[in-house]
């Protein structure tokens, strides 16, 4: 695999990652008040991407198991 492909494919899984506020709380059961009281956010690495905030799959999966 190409140096392009093999980067191609890493952009392409790391869009995947990258979660909005409503699917991180989808993926941890709660709602986005108790995401905002408990200010998890602030505990997570934010990315922007365009106009929206987005958090990595991978951290919320770390923060779950703390």
């Amino acid at each position: 695999m190409g140096n392009l492909a093999m980067k191609e494919r890493w952009i392409m899984d790391d869009k995947r990652e990258l979660l909005t506020i409503k699917e991180m709380c989808e993926v941890m059961g709660i709602s986005e008040s108790t995401w905002k009281r408990n200010k998890i956010g602030a505990k997570l690495t934010p990315y922007k991407v365009g106009k929206k905030i987005k958090y990595r799959r991978s951290e919320i999966e770390r923060f779950r198991m703390r």
